[in-house]
């Protein structure tokens, strides 16, 4: 009887492993795929990391494309789906336990072996490059463009925050002072971009010019530039900088003539080269430009500028209405508790806060830019008026300054 037993259980068992092997060559499982478990999931086309239960709809973990995993899966099935669970493992699950184990050794097998690194290796990892390594060398002229192009101050380089920065970006880099990048880096940089520039403006035929004189509001320092407009065969237009200096003294046009003719010097341009120049239409430069025979064309902008003063001046309605609006916005400008006000009545409105605009004398639109703000923002400033007082706005109007000298 129980040789009658055992045989009827093996014939059984052979039964349900030709059902299970049917059931796989049904659903078009791969060799690669031999895992009883995909009797009853198909790979989700939208999310190859998951597989659908054709039971009931679960997207289920499958693992990736390269490593596949069938846990997940089969854990699955042995808690909703216990008799397709017996059909996919008719055996006990040892053999499958085995092979999981088996995966994760031989995956671990072909890792790389991580050796572990000497003393004196150690120490070379993190040993400072020295100042003229060529690694550091690379940092050196990026820090140095860097400071060119931001127009950066040279103390940078003394900055917490920045040596902070660059020891986390390269542990093995140590900052130079300011003394190595303005005595070496940045005058190597200076050198080798005039020498590019050079080669480009010996190549012109004809260039035209730009040149301007103005002082800085932060020290009354004048300075002179000179700028190269350049053409090229694409016809492409590119404009250099040949020239910023300081300009101290008096601005005649004989003075303005002299630094004409040396930048002009300096860079090897003969004048039968210039094409034109492009400068304002003061009487000094005008002077300085004609006394060094080059072409001169008015800026255009300028001669807009002073037609709007002209006809500002001619009309004292509309003078003194401008000298009001600044008045105004001086008033403002001028307290930061009026400022305050002025944001708390747009914020009760549930605006975002603008500030007035003060006009400049010398640009005509920046009048224009004062007058729209003053007349978008109109109902708050005359909200304000019992606070603030505007007492005596129509005196001391005067008109914009002149720019002719």
């Amino acid at each position: 009887m129980a040789s009658s037993s055992n045989g009827n259980s093996t014939e059984s068992e052979n039964a349900v492993s030709r059902s299970s092997a049917v059931l796989l060559r049904q659903a078009g499982v791969s060799n690669a795929k031999r895992s009883g478990v995909w009797m009853w999931f198909k790979e989700d086309e939208e999310d190859k990391n998951k597989a659908k239960c054709n039971l009931c709809s679960s997207p289920i973990s499958c693992g990736t494309e390269d490593r596949r995993s069938t846990s997940s899966m089969k854990r699955h099935l042995d808690a909703r789906h216990k008799k397709e669970f017996k059909l996919a493992f008719p055996k006990d699950d040892v053999e499958f336990e085995e092979k999981e184990m088996d995966v994760a050794f031989t995956s671990a097998a072909k890792r790389p072996k991580m050796t572990q690194q000497t003393i004196e290796e150690s120490l070379q990892a993190t040993k400072l490059w020295d100042i003229m390594d060529p690694r550091a060398v690379k940092i050196h002229y990026a820090i140095g463009e860097m400071i060119a192009v931001d127009v950066l101050p040279f103390n940078i380089m003394d900055k917490i925050g920045f040596n902070n920065f660059s020891s986390i970006i390269q542990p093995r880099y140590k900052v130079p002072g300011r003394t190595f990048m303005n005595t070496k880096i940045v005058p190597d940089i200076y050198a080798r971009s005039r020498q590019k520039i050079q080669e480009a403006v010996d190549q012109e035929p004809w260039i035209s010019f730009t040149t301007d004189i103005w002082t800085s509001s932060c020290n009354n320092f004048s300075f002179i530039s000179f700028t190269a407009h350049l053409n090229s065969e694409s016809f492409s237009n590119h404009h250099v900088v040949l020239n910023c200096k300081y300009f101290p003294g008096s601005h005649t046009g004989s003075t303005i003539e002299g630094i004409l003719n040396e930048i002009l010097s300096e860079w090897n341009i003969e004048k039968s080269r210039v094409h034109l120049l492009v400068a304002d239409s003061a009487a000094n430069i005008v002077k300085g430009i004609n006394n060094a025979d080059l072409a001169l064309v008015p800026c255009f902008s300028h001669k807009i500028q002073l037609a709007y003063q002209d006809s500002i001046r001619a009309q004292k309605t509309v003078n003194d209405l401008i000298s009001r609006a600044k008045n105004i916005v001086s008033k403002f400008n001028q307290s930061p508790k009026n400022c305050e006000l002025l944001k708390d009545k747009q914020n009760e409105a549930g605006l975002i806060p603008k500030k007035l605009l003060q006009d400049i004398a010398t640009r005509w639109n920046s009048t224009f830019y004062m007058l729209e703000r003053m007349n978008e923002l109109k109902q708050f400033i005359g909200a304000l008026s019992t606070e603030i007082k505007f007492a005596n706005l129509r005196r001391g109007a005067s008109p914009p300054a002149p720019l002719r000298s």
